[in-house]
């Protein structure tokens, strides 16, 4: 990859002064031996340029996202079944940046028919009379996580979402090993939430690209009031944004 190089050029032209003693010896030296000429001087020119770095990423355009709330097989490539109650690919934002980034999320998840996204993870046993039965909600996050420079990005292991997973509505935290959970719905099923990781920077070898790996994850009601269809659709928007990440020192 080529890389634009910023350099400063400091040109100095300097004068040596001297009373009574020899200068060193340089084409630049003067010999100052008279008292009206004490105030020689010399000039600097000083070339300026402003380095900004440049952010070059390559952000997929569009994924899927399937509702399994039965946890059913479901094939997604040839070689590949899961049973997850929300399925949806890891995909990657490739970055040949000259900086490491600051990469912003924010996702915006949309119910159709009779499902619901709610806002926390839920248990039905917990939160309602045993046994009695709650809408088709679906609580769903996003999960991002920095993965390392290679000719091709490396799977992560992620962290599995469930009932239990500790998600305060409308925030985003660090699990322990690295990922970020971006919560996707507010109660009212509207978009909420905006995160921050960051991503190092490319290593000038086209072959070893840095990624961003993110997804997104859920848990579903598998037994509603409601029987879920093919209709109780969920979709989601995810924007990002990309700034280099400012200097500690």
């Amino acid at each position: 990859m080529k890389t634009k190089r910023i350099v400063s050029l400091l040109m100095a032209a300097a004068m040596t002064l001297s009373v009574g003693v020899s200068a060193y010896a340089t084409s630049t030296d003067v010999n100052i031996t008279t008292s009206d000429k004490l105030s020689t001087g010399g000039t600097v020119k000083v070339t300026g340029e402003t380095t900004v770095g440049v952010v070059k990423v390559t952000v997929p355009t569009a994924g899927k996202l399937v509702v399994n709330p039965y946890s059913l097989n479901y094939k997604v490539d040839d070689t590949t079944t899961k049973t997850d109650q929300v399925i949806y690919p890891t995909q990657y934002i490739t970055s040949n940046s000259t900086a490491s980034l600051d990469v912003t999320a924010t996702v915006a998840g949309l119910p159709s028919n009779n499902a619901k996204l709610v806002a926390e993870p839920f248990d039905p046993v917990a939160t309602h009379t045993a046994g009695e039965k709650v809408p088709n909600n679906l609580f769903l996050v996003m999960q991002t996580k920095d993965v390392a420079a290679a000719a091709t990005p490396t799977e992560p292991t992620w962290t599995a979402i469930d009932k239990d997973t500790d998600i305060t509505a409308g925030d985003f935290a660090d699990d322990g090993n690295g990922y970020f959970h971006a919560l996707v719905v507010s109660a009212r099923g509207t978009a909420t939430k905006v995160g921050k990781l960051a991503a190092s920077a490319d290593t000038a070898d086209d072959t070893k690209q840095t990624y961003v790996a993110f997804r997104l994850a859920g848990v579903a009601e598998k037994n509603p009031s409601t029987p879920w269809t093919d209709k109780d659709k969920v979709t989601a928007t995810i924007a990002f944004t990309f700034a280099p990440t400012k200097a500690t020192t």
